[in-house]
């Protein structure tokens, strides 16, 4: 996900990147081969990332006292994960989904203030966004309010939306300025009191949490399920329905129906998203795939990676739903 919102030049910055990462001591031969692109293009590549590094921690990433055998310290990955996020809040375009993601009303002439962008060029943003956001089939319009909304199967927004907070911020900073941390903290504890997750878990599932506070504030609601999509996420269901009940849903909201949805899903997304064995990408598609309910288990489960199967040994078919796995507290 990270890639689709840089030019087309940072993507190569950081490709290289990889590539030395992966491969130490490339040189400059090799990688102008392996990139298709001038020698002259290579030295400014490098050149840039190089004082970009510089600029953000004050040291270089890329050896290149010999340009025939460039090479990187393992050590200084971290650096290549700074320069991302730099490279991140540098794009308009990533910039501009952030701030839809992350608050729960924002006007469109709010967000042109805030980016002291024209309403012209923001629109041409939103459409440089949205072309990203097809390939996770939703897409951003403007509301009767002039509130930039997003639009789709809100499986696949949700699942879009928390793999944006998860991939896309530093660890180090809480993401939404509308959601209290401490609260949605208070709220896992409650929905899970003899958790015994690790720390960095515990707070994706904050992320999520705080996600689902968005979408209901909006009144958005995943939509009624079959009973056989409700016997298989109810095999994910180990926190306590009562209190998610009291803790997300105003007495206006008598759904129980939708109230049980949301329930089911909470759940299985935290056994499904957290852990980290599916990569990013792969979490994006296994939105789509269970938003689409003609999809049968077995089809759905041969989509997801080996390592993932391996670990959580599912076996599911489309009369019957069997799971042999050690349960993780929601």
């Amino acid at each position: 996900m990270l890639i689709n919102f840089l030019s087309k030049k940072k993507q190569r910055q950081l490709a290289i990147l990889q590539s030395l990462f992966t491969n130490t001591n490339n040189g400059l031969p090799y990688l102008v081969k392996e990139f298709n692109i001038t020698e002259v293009q290579l030295t400014h590549d490098i050149e840039d990332i190089n004082k970009t590094v510089w600029m953000i921690a004050h040291q270089e990433l890329v050896n290149t006292a010999n340009k025939h055998n460039y090479t990187v310290n393992i050590d200084d990955m971290h650096l290549y994960q700074q320069l991302e996020f730099y490279f991140l809040n540098d794009s308009l375009v990533f910039q501009i989904c952030a701030e839809i993601i992350t608050h729960r009303h924002l006007a469109f002439n709010n967000l042109c203030d805030k980016f002291t962008i024209s309403t012209s060029h923001c629109y041409r943003v939103l459409k440089q966004l949205n072309s990203i956001l097809d390939q996770f089939n939703i897409n951003i319009t403007i509301d009767s309010n002039t509130i930039p909304v997003f639009v789709g199967n809100e499986i696949n927004i949700r699942v879009f939306m928390f793999s944006f907070v998860k991939y896309c911020f530093s660890r180090k900073s809480w993401p939404f300025p509308t959601i209290s941390q401490a609260e949605t903290i208070s709220n896992f504890n409650l929905l899970s009191p003899n958790n015994k997750l690790a720390a960095p878990l515990t707070t994706e599932i904050t992320l999520l949490l705080a996600i689902l506070k968005l979408r209901l504030s909006k009144g958005y609601f995943l939509k009624p399920i079959s009973e056989y999509d409700q016997a298989l996420l109810q095999t994910f269901v180990v926190s306590d329905y009562d209190i998610f009940k009291k803790l997300f849903f105003s007495k206006k909201v008598i759904d129980n129906s939708i109230i049980k949805v949301e329930f089911f899903y909470l759940n299985f997304f935290t056994h499904l998203l957290l852990p980290n064995l599916i990569e990013e990408n792969h979490a994006i598609s296994l939105g789509t795939i269970i938003s689409h309910s003609h999809l049968t288990a077995d089809i759905f489960v041969n989509t997801l990676t080996a390592e993932w199967q391996k670990s959580f040994n599912l076996k599911l078919n489309s009369g019957s739903t069997s799971i042999n796995r050690t349960r993780i507290l929601l």
